[in-house]
């Protein structure tokens, strides 16, 4: 079943994570990455570090883990107050993977920290067309206006 997500811990503040999400989105020093996923992952809000994926990123050409190419780094972060919808978005540049040969299920952001096991998880998405089959192909994606996902206070 498709589905999108933000991950319990950055909802909650668990492990003191959430408040550095807010502090770090927009800064040039934190390291958040979206990386691309299997249809081996079984997706749970409940999960809070990348170790819980292992073994579920796509490799079709690129390395998986902890530093692996298939994990590409988010630039352009922004984050705005939409006080119409009252909600935060997040936004980022797009990217793009080249000559990738996978079946792609759906993307997750994390911000890496040191090892999978350190790296909490923010947000997980396989809606928008996901499975995607691809044979050497460039996958691009490009994030809406209201951002690659949003917090709601509601």
């Amino acid at each position: 079943m498709a589905s999108s997500f933000v991950y319990n811990l950055m909802k909650t503040g668990g492990l003191s994570v959430a408040p550095t999400l807010f502090c770090a989105w927009s800064s040039t020093t934190a390291s958040f990455y979206v990386t691309l996923m299997t249809g081996s992952y079984v997706p749970s809000p409940a999960h809070s570090m990348a170790s819980q994926f292992s073994g579920s990123e796509i490799t079709g050409g690129f390395t998986a883990g902890y530093n692996g190419t298939i994990r590409i780094s988010l630039t352009g972060r922004t984050m705005a107050v939409n006080t119409t919808s009252n909600q935060i978005e997040f936004t980022a540049s797009q990217v793009s993977w080249v000559s990738l040969t996978a079946t792609v299920a759906a993307w997750c952001v994390l911000q890496q920290s040191g090892s999978d096991a350190l790296s909490p998880l923010c947000v997980y998405n396989s809606l928008g067309g996901f499975p995607l089959t691809l044979s050497g192909a460039t996958l691009v994606l490009s994030f809406a206006n209201s951002g690659l996902f949003a917090l709601t206070d509601g």
